[in-house]
């Protein structure tokens, strides 16, 4: 008899709201095995959206239904007979969806919407300025902003007006 090897498990890309499910694979070893599911170095308790199932005696699958920012983390599958143990992990990181929160700044301070300027957020990963009539006064630095709770980033360009004469 032998200690448990297990194969590699990736949980791939994936987003808030998807669901997730992955196998422990005993290759090598002697049954009977004790599967043990860990996140963070912590034993998994099964609840609403997560699920362990020993499927047979070398396999057992994690499913989670309904992934939110808590089921972030480093998961680990521990298995172990009479002669000893063996893990593999994985971590889990989702993409974080919206909302997006965007702001506009001219010179450093929030445009306001007025008859010559429009905000439009377009769809949820996009905001539009439009300026509809260009003055004087347009000539600045546009600054657009987006923030999630993962953090902020934000781009800047200058609007430059050039007076033409009309002939």
């Amino acid at each position: 008899a032998t200690k448990p090897e297990i194969n590699p498990f990736h949980f791939g890309t994936l987003k808030i709201g998807e669901r997730v499910s992955v196998t422990c694979v005993v290759r090598v070893g002697q049954p009977p095995f004790t599967f043990t599911w860990l996140k963070d170095g912590s034993t998994i308790q099964e609840m609403e959206v997560i699920t362990i199932r020993n499927i047979d005696e070398f396999n057992s699958n994690l499913a989670i239904t309904r992934l939110g920012p808590e089921h972030n983390g480093n998961y680990t599958c521990r298995v172990s007979n009479r002669k000893g143990s063996s893990e593999q992990s994985d971590v889990l990181t989702m993409m974080d969806q919206p909302p997006l929160i965007f702001i506009w700044l001219k010179d450093g301070s929030a445009i306001q919407e007025m008859e010559a300027i429009t905000i439009r957020n377009i769809e949820e990963f996009n905001s539009n300025l439009a300026i509809i009539r260009l003055g004087p006064e347009h000539n600045d630095n546009s600054t657009c902003g987006v923030r999630n709770r993962r953090g902020s980033s934000e781009q800047s360009d200058v609007l430059t007006m050039i007076e033409k004469a009309l002939k």
